[in-house]
């Protein structure tokens, strides 16, 4: 008899310690990716302004003086943002893996910006689509390693797999088909290198559009976190992209000539690409503002479960003495 009650208690105790484990690791969950998506938000930055300077960086090396202040200008913001993560990174450590590439990255970009004024136009624009391949890396294995991709809510993980898989490579292929066909579209002429180069990103992108546009969709009609984001900035960052692919396919595609300005076409994929940065960041608050509701309901329920789950185990060990004692 004393056998089977304790056995009782023993398994009703460890059933409640082991709810408790399972609320605390909700919450290191929910604190982790917290951290992450602080550091995510920096990150952009630096994805927004690496393409702008590569597009600058392009210019002057191909002789246009009026590009170098320009260029000096985006370095200085573009050392700003690295501030801004390393300071980020300060309050919220990274795993080792993340801050060793980080570091990586850093040394490639103090490099490149010491040599960026002596190298010819096709090794800057290389590298920095070298260095901007590993800050996209960088965003998606964080995601993944911070957690943000294994979000509770399976319409939100799918959100946030979407925001940090697929975003940031339209960003950058957008970044990409700006700069290539911008020098085409100035030149007038569209060579068979370049018009191989447009053809491979405007089928990359195109894709990427639609995986992307499917998912969102999906996630906003079965979580109705429609009216969480700004009105217009999905559809608005999906038709500027569309709008963009459209201008690569009939100006650049058709024929040996290019039929529109390098200020309309700069114009049109400056417009897709600053889109797709607002959707990035407008998703990422929406995550983060799911987080602010979160944490704070989990760390209470914590709380008065490890608490209630003290207090029954107290009473059920005196019952047991009692019993022992009779």
């Amino acid at each position: 008899m004393i056998f089977s009650v304790t056995l009782i208690l023993v398994l009703i105790i460890a059933t409640l310690c082991l709810w408790v484990m399972q609320k605390r690791q909700a919450v290191e969950h929910m604190l982790l990716m917290e951290h992450g998506l602080c550091y995510l938000r920096q990150v952009c930055k630096i994805l927004e302004h690496l393409p702008q300077h590569r597009g600058m960086a392009s210019a002057f090396l191909n002789g246009d003086q009026g590009f170098k202040a320009k260029m000096l200008a985006m370095q200085g913001h573009i050392g700003a943002d690295i501030e801004a993560i390393d300071q980020c990174m300060l309050g919220h450590p990274l795993p080792r893996t993340l801050t060793l590439r980080w570091e990586k990255i850093k040394r490639s970009w103090s490099s490149l910006q010491e040599e960026v004024s002596n190298i010819s136009p096709n090794d800057s624009f290389e590298r920095h689509t070298a260095l901007i391949t590993e800050v996209l890396n960088l965003i998606s294995d964080c995601a993944d390693d911070m957690r943000i991709s294994a979000h509770p809510d399976p319409d939100l993980q799918n959100m946030a797999r979407t925001t940090f898989n697929l975003l940031p490579t339209m960003i950058e292929v957008t970044g990409q088909a700006r700069g290539i066909g911008t020098g085409a579209a100035a030149q007038g002429k569209v060579l068979t290198p370049v018009r191989i180069k447009l053809q491979f990103l405007h089928h990359r992108l195109s894709d990427t559009l639609t995986v992307s546009r499917q998912s969102i969709d999906a996630c906003l009609n079965s979580a109705a976190m429609d009216s969480r984001i700004e009105s217009g900035t999905i559809s608005q960052g999906f038709s500027d992209t569309q709008a963009f692919l459209d201008t690569i396919a009939q100006n650049m595609l058709s024929t040996g000539t290019t039929q529109i300005s390098a200020e309309e076409y700069f114009a049109r994929g400056s417009r897709a690409f600053d889109s797709n940065i607002r959707l990035f960041n407008a998703i990422g608050k929406v995550l983060d503002s799911d987080l602010q509701q979160r944490i704070p309901r989990l760390k209470s329920g914590l709380k008065w479960s490890g608490g209630a789950t003290t207090i029954l185990a107290m009473l059920l060990l005196l019952a047991w003495m009692q019993l022992i004692a009779a």
